[in-house]
């Protein structure tokens, strides 16, 4: 069996690897040591992208730490190649090539509301493209796996503001920010485990931060 990752020097992709020892992976990005050089903030031949593969997770992303209004036109740009319209180029690429095909994107619950609107605007937009978009083939797979605040993630730990992010998790439901691992053993369960039926839909994982 076999997976193609992008965003593949996360902590929750590596997680999913853990969880699949056996599995050939195929990393997708413009580091050195990836498999598939592409840079997905640049224009690249998506038919670089192998459509041979079983699974697929999407989990490249970006998030600026500043607003929009402050954001440069090239900033801007740049997150929303990252974000959405390199997401849904390599989704159409995958639907099209490849009738068993399982992709799974790391989406973000940002999309109800970010400090960096063109991420939370990017993620709206890969959820309404999942949502809607319908499967060519019984056999693919199509899901958004969408996190909320992640407390061992990158972008967690690279963020300027620690005192505001312990105070949201004091006042979240489960008093706590999620794990890498509970998102990444969620992936592995939308992959692995489920029969396919779960599919065009965003799975919230938020712990009803959204409740009323």
């Amino acid at each position: 069996m076999s997976l193609g990752v992008t965003g593949a020097r996360t902590t929750i992709v590596d997680g999913l690897l853990d969880l699949v020892p056996d599995e050939r992976v195929v990393r997708i990005g413009r580091g050195e040591n990836d498999d598939v050089r592409v840079d997905l903030a640049e224009e690249f031949d998506v038919g670089a992208i192998p459509v041979d593969l079983d699974r697929y997770v999407l989990a490249a992303g970006l998030l600026l730490p500043k607003r929009i209004s402050d954001q440069s036109f090239a900033e801007s740009a740049r997150s929303l190649a990252i974000n959405l319209t390199s997401t849904v180029r390599i989704c159409e690429h995958l639907l099209t090539g490849n009738p068993r095909a399982r992709i799974a994107v790391l989406g973000s619950e940002s999309f109800r509301g970010s400090f960096d609107t063109t991420y939370f605007l990017a993620k709206a937009g890969v959820n309404a493209y999942v949502q809607q978009r319908r499967l060519p083939h019984p056999g693919q797979q199509l899901v958004v796996v969408s996190p909320t605040i992640i407390l061992d993630s990158g972008m967690t730990r690279r963020r300027h503001d620690p005192d505001r992010v312990a105070e949201r998790a004091a006042r979240a439901p489960k008093h706590r920010f999620l794990r890498a691992a509970e998102v990444s053993r969620l992936l592995h369960y939308v992959l692995y485990v489920d029969e396919g039926m779960l599919t065009n839909t965003v799975v919230s994982l938020n712990g009803g931060e959204f409740t009323g």
